[in-house]
């Protein structure tokens, strides 16, 4: 038996279940002929795209325990499903947890457990986005204000913000927001072995980490409408005081 990563959560997944399984891959596998196909089998075998597809199932009996599984789990009620390399199931009450958990264990690979037994009641007990931590953003910041990206980020408020608050003891600004900086502009960034250069876009994260919530109101009163969401650390520690 193959052991099982077990992960304490603070989320709540989709903002309502506290409870998630991580499976190898169930369902919605290539077909036999893209298998057998030259371009899938180069993938597969590519160190760039290792694992790309998940662990596909090694014969016709491997894939049919993983659709018994699959209809195991649905038949589970309020499961919610998201698949990618792995298939994650969701459940809202520890029950329908230790259910889905007892059967088919080589097929599981991660466990998330809620941190709390009551974490859907203690999140949903406050009135504004939190995020329970057992530190502040980046040991620091009680705030994360996410920025939305568009034209106006890109042209004008982007390299306000930066000359603002890139010196502010304040404030921490993410990786994005500091890529507003004049001399960044054009250059050539590395990433997982690749060199390209680095445009501004909508696919980015954009945020920055405000100390107090002084600063914060600060903030979102500059960046007005570009304000996606604002998010306030918590720490486990202070639920209790």
């Amino acid at each position: 038996m193959h052991d099982i990563n077990i992960i304490k959560s603070t989320k709540l997944f989709y903002k309502e279940y506290p409870y998630k399984i991580s499976y190898k891959r169930l369902y919605g596998f290539p077909t036999h002929t893209v298998l057998k196909s030259t371009n899938f089998s180069f993938l597969l075998g590519s160190d760039g795209y290792n694992n790309w597809w998940g662990d596909i199932p090694a014969n016709d009996d491997d894939r049919q325990r993983r659709q018994n599984c699959y209809s195991f789990l649905k038949s589970i009620e309020h499961t919610k499903f998201m698949n990618s390399s792995f298939t994650h199931v969701y459940f809202k009450t520890k029950k329908q947890f230790e259910k889905a958990s007892k059967r088919y264990k080589d097929l599981q690979c991660e466990h998330y457990i809620p941190i709390l037994e009551n974490l859907a009641e203690v999140i949903n007990g406050f009135k504004s986005n939190v995020d329970l931590k057992k530190s502040l953003f980046h040991k620091r910041f009680r705030y994360k204000v996410d920025i939305r990206f568009n034209r106006h980020l890109e042209e004008k408020l982007g390299p306000s913000l930066y000359d603002m608050y890139r010196d502010n003891n304040n404030y921490h600004l993410n990786p994005n927001m500091q890529r507003f900086d004049p001399l960044h502009n054009g250059k050539r960034v590395s990433h997982s072995g690749y060199t390209y250069t680095f445009r501004h876009s909508t696919y980015n994260t954009y945020a920055i980490y405000c100390r107090e919530k002084i600063d914060m109101e600060m903030l979102t009163f500059v960046a007005g409408e570009n304000i996606a969401k604002i998010t306030k650390a918590v720490l486990i520690d202070e639920l209790d005081k």
